[in-house]
């Protein structure tokens, strides 16, 4: 069959950026093709730049035989009065300018899909654009003429009644202003008044205008033809039919586009044109909630499963063997609920509270989660209808049934999962300090209490990540006396980082080294570090890594509940004074600066040579509570 409509001819197509921070399009709507303003002289042009506004002040000419002087004047005289001032617009005393006014034509989120192309030698070179702003008259000195007579009025009215208003008492009413919550502080920036005020907040900045003639002019369109092409983009998986209907949308799908509040939905036709890390982003904040087979299902371009889950880990986390999309990325900083002006920030705490708790439980009571996270009972709704539903006589329970196939094939992963979900807990603990009912009826809850039976099993000395995959500590640590595997490599860079950190504090407690560890190994990239991180072995690798656990006398008001480690020798001039002064702890929880300096004279018969030397070796150990000196860990920091 004949081609209807052959191709005549192909042209390379390149990408210049060198303008494209910078780069707008200017039109004039009110304005006749027929009629520019090339040939009027500009008084001032200025911008706001991330408003994306525009101001440029005309010049008119006043000597055309079509000005009307008397006008002119009359417009000049209402809006400045009969002696122009500073402040003035028409300083001339002549409406002598107009004014033009930029507003945006597209909104500023879809302005990644247009461009300008210049065709030179065969070649197409687009440049993205950064916005296309619509100028048009702008009156607002009208205004002023108006606010000034007004001004003038009162002021007349003021003068004939402000001696008989002097002579009456005056009420004074005294208001006392509230503290302003998170809640409420998140609706005031949400408003109108408040965006309005930022916006004026913003300097306008002056520019110079060039004619498109100009030499300045010619150097910055020749910016719009790309200078090098040694860049190569991604390949392209469409057939030709795929490729046009991603350019032209059907009129169907762009009134679906209007009614949706997802500005982010794409088919998948459209999918499939981006390159790994856009599908799975994408995929996540449209599906809220996904297992990986479906996910390796909808990715195109036949990725392999490392990849995938390299990827996968930067904008998701795992829950119950399933992947959501985080919090921060379904709710981006410096944005507010939809639904009730909170800010991000409040949302992705309580969000992520619900998740760890569905890592913990398949089921949650939607009143009692409310009760703890304080966010409104829509936002509530919200968050818990995008990962779980309904279900009679049990709450909301998860959507998806544990994915046990992707928990046995990728035990690294759901192991460094858990520790990433351990580092968030003690975030959320940090952040907030709730004393509110439980998520489960029958008893009370607190988050932040190391009473509470669900926190205390979370944080217990059991290896949590060994748990999961149904691994015991033993076994761990037979795998890791193996020199030849991955898990001793971990194993050593893990001593060796708990060595760091007793260098660097002197003297940490077994519940600091873990908790610092498992941060190390959450910001860790994915198989770099995955250890056991119970109690156990921690405490084996601050050994092996030559500190010694300290015996010693706690505080009758502060017992303290773990271990404490340090080095008593590191290789400097202090050692045998460390040591000394860590024996004085063992029978007694407290010493005077004096008492340490005798103990020092009496065991080794003499005393750092310097004040500073002795602070050193004091400090760094010890902590001054009144005229006392006690072990670090042993008293509340």
């Amino acid at each position: 069959m004949e081609e209807d409509d052959p191709v005549v001819e192909e042209v390379d197509v390149f990408l210049s950026k060198s303008l494209a921070d910078n780069l707008y399009l200017f039109q004039y709507p009110v304005r006749p093709a027929s009629m520019p303003y090339d040939d009027f002289d500009r008084d001032l042009v200025r911008i706001k730049p991330v408003q994306q506004k525009v101001e440029i002040e005309l010049l008119m000419d006043t000597s055309n035989e079509n000005y009307s002087h008397s006008k002119g004047e009359q417009i000049a005289r209402n809006v400045d009065g009969a002696f122009p001032g500073e402040g003035s617009i028409f300083k001339s005393g002549i409406m002598n300018k107009q004014f033009l006014t930029s507003s945006n034509a597209v909104v500023p989120s879809e302005i990644h899909r247009y461009a300008v192309g210049m065709i030179q030698e065969g070649e197409l070179h687009l440049t993205p654009l950064h916005g296309i702003l619509q100028l048009r008259p702008n009156f607002k000195y009208l205004d002023r003429a108006d606010n000034r007579l007004r001004e003038e009025k009162a002021n007349m009215e003021g003068e004939s009644s402000q001696d008989e208003e002097e002579a009456k008492p005056k009420a004074v009413t005294v208001r006392y202003t509230r503290a302003e919550t998170e809640e409420s502080r998140a609706r005031r920036e949400a408003s109108f008044q408040y965006i309005e005020e930022k916006m004026a907040q913003e300097a306008w900045s002056n520019v110079e205008y060039q004619n498109h003639d100009s030499q300045e002019s010619v150097t910055d369109r020749n910016k719009l033809i790309c200078q090098s092409d040694d860049q190569e983009v991604s390949q392209l998986y469409l057939s030709h039919k795929d490729y046009l209907s991603t350019l032209l949308a059907q009129p169907e799908a762009v009134e679906e586009r209007k009614q949706t509040s997802q500005t982010e939905e794409l088919s998948l036709v459209q999918l499939r044109t981006l390159g790994l890390a856009d599908q799975v982003r994408l995929l996540l904040v449209n599906a809220k909630l996904l297992i990986f087979s479906d996910i390796m299902r909808f990715v195109h371009g036949s990725p392999d499963t490392t990849s995938v889950l390299k990827t996968l880990q930067t904008v998701a986390v795992l829950v119950q063997g399933c992947w959501v999309v985080k919090s921060e990325v379904l709710y981006p900083k410096d944005t507010t609920s939809p639904l009730s002006g909170i800010a991000s920030e409040i949302l992705c705490r309580g969000r992520d509270y619900m998740l760890w708790h569905f890592t913990q439980n398949s089921c949650i009571i939607r009143k009692d989660l409310a009760a703890i996270i304080k966010l409104p009972a829509d936002d509530v709704k919200e968050i818990m209808s995008h990962v779980s539903r309904p279900v009679a006589r049990q709450g909301w329970v998860f959507l998806y049934s544990t994915d046990e196939h992707f928990i046995n094939s990728f035990p690294d992963v759901v192991q460094r999962q858990r520790m990433l979900w351990d580092a968030k807990l003690q975030h959320l603990a940090n952040r907030s300090r709730p004393r509110t009912k439980s998520l489960s009826k029958s008893e009370p809850m607190d988050v932040d209490s190391p009473t509470n039976p669900q926190i205390a099993n979370h944080n217990s000395s059991e290896n949590v990540a060994a748990r999961a995959l149904n691994v015991d500590d033993s076994a761990a640590v037979a795998s890791a006396g193996d020199p030849s595997s991955d898990l001793h490599t971990q194993q050593l860079k893990l001593q060796e980082f708990i060595r760091q950190k007793l260098l660097a504090n002197s003297i940490l407690s077994l519940t600091d080294l873990k908790k610092l560890a498992l941060l190390k190994v959450a910001q860790s990239l994915p198989g770099e570090m995955s250890v056991s991180l119970s109690d156990f072995q921690v405490e084996q690798c601050a050994i092996k890594a030559g500190a010694v656990h300290v015996n010693v006398a706690w505080p009758p008001n502060y017992t303290g509940n773990s271990k404490l480690f340090t080095f008593r020798k590191i290789g400097d001039d202090f050692d045998d004074f460390r040591g000394v002064l860590l024996d004085m702890y063992l029978k007694d929880f407290k010493h005077r600066r004096n008492s340490i300096a005798d103990k020092f004279r009496e065991v080794l018969g003499k005393e750092p040579s310097t004040k500073a030397d002795f602070d050193r070796v004091v400090k760094a150990l010890c902590v001054c509570r009144g005229q006392f000196w006690y072990l670090k860990g042993t008293v509340p920091s």
